[in-house]
């Protein structure tokens, strides 16, 4: 609003320019104005305090440090985005083993050293029962099927018989079945140490010397075990493991679950026993 003085001033001015003088002209033009501007950032200033803040517009130097901040926290976001997602895929890689080139599926007793789960070729059968070509309840395993008394294992290396094979210790260690083509070595000792106690490339069944004598065996009917060891089997399993490759072992078994095995690929194998395999399979 106009103050007083300026009032009388702006009054004295126009009388003047009615009269014919025009030299206060531009004095009249600036009181007009300046108390408008004035009252114009008053307004503004009210506004601002009691309502929305006027619109920014693009390009503005407000506008420049906005974007200007985006862009540092997209910045600063983007590493830890990246971390994030090498982290994923990196989890998401298949790991690889220097050891050993992963051409067959991998074994679920690789902990204990297993290499390759069992095949035709390369397969051996731990147990604490006897092995024969039927199954008797906690008496007889059959080869290849495994049961509550003994491990069915493929090529490894076993540093610890007690770790790898527990159901066929825990039933005490009293037979093996080997396949065509499969070499066992058998230690004293842990980690493959000590005194080779059996080596064999089957076919071969090897059964606990403390049964030779042993006529309560449920096929035995009064006879020594060690004949009954040696009789002929029914079918595929008597063509595949017949009576020579049968044998009692040199010593008392149940002191080789404290030892040590490996088992590989031997040699190969004739073509009748491959067939015969393939029928027990």
């Amino acid at each position: 609003m106009l103050k007083l003085a300026q009032k009388d001033e702006l009054a004295r001015i126009l009388v003047r320019v009615q009269s014919g003088d025009t030299s206060d002209l531009h004095k009249a033009k600036s009181a007009v104005n300046k108390p408008q501007a004035t009252e114009s950032k008053i307004e503004v200033k009210k506004e601002e305090a009691s309502g929305p803040k006027p619109e920014v517009k693009r390009g503005s130097k407000f506008d420049l440090a906005l974007a200007k901040n985006a862009t540092l926290k997209s910045a600063s976001a983007k590493p830890s985005v990246q971390k994030t997602m090498t982290d994923s895929s990196a989890a998401s890689l298949p790991k690889t083993s220097s050891a050993r080139p992963q051409a067959y599926e991998p074994s679920s007793r690789a902990h204990v050293g297993e290499l390759m789960l069992p095949q035709a070729g390369c397969r051996v059968h731990f147990s604490g029962c006897l092995m024969h070509d039927e199954q008797v309840f906690s008496t007889c395993s059959v080869p290849y099927v495994e049961d509550q008394w003994s491990e069915y294992v493929g090529e490894g290396r076993y540093s610890s018989n007690m770790k790898a094979f527990p159901k066929a210790i825990g039933a005490t260690f009293d037979s093996v079945a080997v396949d065509a083509g499969t070499r066992v070595t058998i230690f004293s000792e842990p980690n493959f140490k000590g005194k080779v106690l059996w080596d064999r490339t089957g076919p071969a069944i090897v059964v606990n010397t403390l049964y030779a004598s042993w006529t309560t065996f449920p096929g035995c009917k009064g006879r020594r075990y060690s004949d009954v060891l040696k009789e002929e089997w029914e079918g595929p399993l008597g063509s595949l493991f017949p009576p020579e490759v049968r044998e009692l072992s040199c010593s008392d078994m149940h002191a080789w679950n404290s030892g040590s095995l490996v088992i590989q690929k031997g040699e190969s194998i004739p073509k009748e026993l491959d067939d015969l395999e393939n029928d027990v399979e």
